[in-house]
């Protein structure tokens, strides 16, 4: 079924199916020469005079409703964002027992990893199917703080920018 032209824009926002094209606000391709090809690639991102990115791996594992997977998630989105890596795909799993945790090294939910790594994570830390909290400069939280994650992402796409190509 055809949607009408001046529904098109209220059915998007309704989680429609858009039938709208692209429109880049101001400053939105501003990277983007014409003529050139953005590339993509599985695991690689491209910018469009085909340097290699990032093939950076980012997960965030959860337990089954975990009341702060949305908070995680948009920390984790807005950090990567700030670092220049706002098309990173980003892989949620869902850890849904002990025996998983234990497989898994998981610690708790959420937990972010970076290229397999917990960048948060305390040597010799059990396995748990559990709720994780973060010590803040405001006390304990769900979430690492923004910063921290920042760090985290920076300090990956570095060491994946001096990697050899």
């Amino acid at each position: 079924m055809a949607i009408p032209s001046t529904e098109r824009g209220r059915a998007a926002d309704e989680g429609e199916l858009s039938l709208r094209p692209f429109e880049p606000q101001r400053g939105q391709l501003d990277w983007f020469q014409p003529g050139e090809e953005l590339r993509r690639q599985p695991q690689f991102l491209w910018n469009p005079r085909g340097c290699k990115m990032s093939d950076m791996d980012v997960e965030l594992l959860v337990v089954p409703d975990c009341p702060n997977e949305s908070l995680a998630l948009s920390v984790l989105r807005l950090a990567l964002d700030r670092v220049g890596l706002a098309a990173q795909p980003v892989r949620t799993s869902v850890i849904a027992s002990q025996q998983q945790a234990e497989e898994r090294e998981f610690v708790g939910s959420p937990t972010i990893l970076v290229d397999g790594v917990d960048p948060f994570g305390v040597a010799g830390q059990s396995a748990a199917f559990a709720c994780r909290v973060y010590a803040t400069p405001a006390g304990l939280s769900g979430v690492p703080p923004l910063g921290d994650v920042i760090c985290a992402l920076t300090a990956a796409r570095d060491r994946g920018l001096a990697s050899p190509q």
